[in-house]
């Protein structure tokens, strides 16, 4: 569900992010004040993801539900997550998100892409977090399109275009890595030397309760 938040109540949520001695219940008032009746029956979550301070630290919009590739580990229903609908977010309600957001950061399997597409991401300067498996062949085996194609080369094209914007990677170890005696660290060494990405921001995380995927 997304909210208009006006522009004096944004300013005063980021000040409260940014201030520790603020109390958790000033910020829950604001929002339940500013953002209506809609959030006001929402209650703020306590738990780890909110910190010690426990003030709003991360928002994710999901843009769409309605995936691209067909991967086979996929844990989230191609987009669904075994109850949403397939869809995609208005437009317009996508760029008043993006002109309030201070910090903007994306998630992408670098497939849908177009000049207009990457023009935005230039002109927003959206930090991206892509989606890769490795070397073309391997990627290709497990990262693919509805009708059972590999998506490497045009990940690999798209992601030379947005280079300038890719700032993390987060990657899926699986049995195709072990039986072509690809290790962890191997992995996250090429994708570190191939997208000119930090490794201490990769993240390869091993597949288990898979049967196919699986390393264990």
């Amino acid at each position: 569900m997304l909210y208009k938040v006006p522009a004096d109540a944004a300013e005063k949520i980021n000040e409260l992010q940014n201030s520790s001695e603020k109390s958790y219940g000033i910020l829950q008032e604001l929002m339940t004040k500013k953002l209506g009746e809609r959030i006001a029956a929402v209650p703020v979550p306590e738990h780890s993801y909110w910190g010690e301070s426990k003030t709003l630290s991360k928002l994710t919009i999901n843009v769409t539900t309605n995936c691209n590739l067909r991967c086979k580990y996929c844990f989230a229903d191609f987009g669904v997550y075994a109850g949403y609908e397939k869809g995609n977010m208005n437009p317009e309600d996508a760029v008043k998100y993006l002109d309030n957001l201070i910090v903007k950061n994306g998630i992408t399997n670098l497939v849908g892409y177009s000049e207009k597409i990457c023009a935005v991401i230039a002109k927003y300067d959206i930090r991206l977090t892509i989606s890769v498996d490795g070397p073309g062949e391997i990627h290709d085996l497990q990262r693919i399109f509805p009708n059972g194609s590999g998506s490497a080369e045009l990940v690999f094209k798209n992601a030379k275009l947005l280079k300038k914007n890719i700032d993390a990677i987060e990657a899926t170890y699986t049995i195709n890595h072990v039986l072509a005696d690809i290790s962890l660290k191997d992995l996250r060494k090429y994708l570190s030397d191939t997208f000119d990405v930090k490794k201490g921001r990769i993240m390869a995380v091993p597949v288990t309760g898979n049967a196919e995927q699986s390393v264990l």
